[in-house]
């Protein structure tokens, strides 16, 4: 087998392939996410929202969504669901950890400012933790074909789902490029697993 369909078919998670560094994950994830067109951003983020929409639909009130404020390429999440009736939770790093604090909880909104990594953080001081009946739009590179999300190698959210384990209840999604949706790369147990994927042409359960 050619080198190149040898390696096509470990980023595509064909199980009959060896499996690939998380290492070597990340940057054929990376080149995606570089690449991808604003058009297909627009789909990514319209596709989010539409996702989180219906999962406050289902719940008949307003709810609470966890997420983080893009940096770099990564897709702008929380424009799309400021546009929603919901209350909205950020991160805020400290040292190696991490809580969620209130961005807007009704019609109050607190001010963002550069945190850790100049990662826009709130100014506020309402942490909370999410719970069954919350949604987090979890940041992921990408993911294996067992759902098991790829971050940037911080461990900031596998260590908080450690921390916090009624965190782990609430419906955990990622959205990425449909390219990133089974990269072949061996799990470990502190990973984090999804629940749902949503990506440029819909969702994933």
């Amino acid at each position: 087998m050619s080198d190149e369909l040898s390696a096509s078919k470990r980023m595509s998670g064909d199980a009959s392939a060896e499996p690939i560094t998380k290492e070597a994950a990340r940057l054929f994830a990376g080149r995606i996410w570089a690449e991808l067109d604003m058009h297909r951003r627009r789909n990514l983020a319209d596709q989010a929202g539409g996702f989180a929409r219906r999962f406050l639909q289902e719940r008949g009130a307003s709810g609470r969504v966890f997420l983080t404020a893009p940096i770099g390429d990564e897709i702008d999440l929380l424009s799309v669901m400021s546009a929603l009736s919901c209350d909205l939770f950020l991160p805020v790093i400290r040292d190696s950890s991490m809580d969620f604090v209130a961005y807007r909880e009704g019609q109050t909104i607190v001010p963002l400012r550069p945190g850790r990594f100049q990662i826009p953080e709130p100014q506020g001081t309402h942490i909370a933790v999410p719970d069954a009946g919350d949604l987090m739009f979890v940041p992921s590179l990408a993911c294996n074909r067992h759902r098991f999300r790829l971050g940037r190698g911080g461990g900031f959210f596998d260590r908080y789902f450690a921390e916090h384990a009624q965190a782990k209840k609430c419906r955990k999604v990622s959205a990425m490029p449909v390219e990133l949706i089974e990269i072949h790369f061996p799990e470990q147990s502190h990973d984090v697993k999804l629940d749902e994927l949503v990506t440029d042409t819909g969702t994933v359960e």
